[in-house]
Formats: C-alpha cells, structure tokens, sequence
C-alpha cells in the first residue's frame, strides 16, 4: 500500500467520521490544535520520567487532533491563514517538547548515545521543515521525501511503544528518522536546484 492508498483508508475510516462528530459538538479547528499541542507537552513530560510507551501513545493521539484540525477548518469553512500558522507553529513546538523529553530520558540515565541521536533527529527534522519553507518562499510548493512530518510521528511514536518490550527500539527509531530526513533533506534541495535550473534555462 503507498502513501496515497493508506492516506484515503484513514481518510475514510477515522478522518471523515471523527470529522463529523466534532462538527457536531461544535469543537473549533483552533481548539483541536491547543488539544493537540497540551497532548503533546504531557507526552514529552511522561516519556523524561520514563515511561516511553506511554509517550509514544501519547503522540499518536497529539497526531490524531493534529490530522483532524485540519479536516475540520475545511468541512465546516473555517480555515484561516491565522490558523494554518497556528498549526504549523504547534507542530513544530510539539514535536521540539517530545524530543526534549526524549533527550532528558537519557540524559536521567545517563545515555550519551541517545542524547546526541536525538540532538541528529531534531536537527534533520527542523532543517527538512526549513528547506519546504524556503523553497515556498521563493514560490516552489516543495512537498517530497520519504521522512515528512506524519512519518516522523509514526517512527518516533513506533519506536518509543516498542522500547517497552525491546529497549533499542527508541534508538533505531532516531536512528531512521535522522538517516531518511537527512536523505529527505537532499531530496528536497536537488528539486529546487532542477527547478531553479529550468527557469534559468529558460529565460
């Protein structure tokens, strides 16, 4: 199944109904992304005391409100520039929390292998963030690679349930996540230079 396929499942059996229901209590998309975001701070509070399984499923729901704000502003007609750089500022805060929790997990158990791989994780993820917001800014709409966002949370959040049975699960998650944004990172940078290229050649 590729990324479109899985994407109209969700879509189908949790976005469009949950969508539905909260049209219903009348929950604000603005609402969902503070939701979202106070989920995410637990999760990374919980996960530096320790219990990274619980984190991680901490970081699944954050995701889930995280998916479903958006969905909400467009079927009830309430998106906003205000909110998409409301969300876009909690995704990037969320995701920043959840790794200090992570960094402080291993800093209390005096894990230096892991401090340093998440300090890498953090690294790939902010500059894959920064390379799509430069490319816009010069008006490419740059959305490719293999280690987005949504895919991060999946890895991060995968590899923090599965330390509760294999305790090198957490590091192999970093590991991936680091190794593919960094790869997502060149990516995205060769397809701006190609469509910088073909502008140039053009004129």
């Amino acid at each position: 199944m590729n990324r479109a396929s899985f994407r109209n499942v969700i879509s189908a059996y949790f976005e469009s109904p949950a969508t539905r229901l909260l049209t219903f209590l009348r929950i604000t998309p603005n609402a969902l992304t503070a939701i979202g975001l106070i989920t995410a701070i637990g999760s990374g509070y919980v996960i530096s005391q320790g219990y990274l399984a619980i984190g991680g499923v901490g970081i699944v729901i954050a995701g889930a409100f995280d998916m479903l704000d958006g969905s909400l502003a467009r079927s009830t007609n309430k998106t906003t520039q205000f909110g998409a750089f409301l969300d876009s500022t909690a995704d990037r805060f969320s995701e920043i929390v959840i790794l200090l929790g992570t960094l402080m997990y291993f800093q209390n158990n005096s894990y230096p292998t892991g401090v340093i791989l998440v300090y890498l994780t953090l690294s790939s993820s902010i500059m894959v963030s920064y390379v799509r917001a430069r490319a816009e800014s010069i008006g490419i709409l740059e959305k490719t690679g293999l280690m987005t966002r949504p895919e991060r949370v999946i890895i991060l959040a995968l590899g923090l349930i599965l330390s509760h049975w294999w305790e090198n699960g957490i590091l192999v998650a970093l590991v991936t996540i680091f190794v593919l944004g960094s790869f997502t990172v060149i990516q995205r940078v060769l397809v701006v230079w190609k469509h910088l290229s073909k502008q140039n050649s053009s004129k």
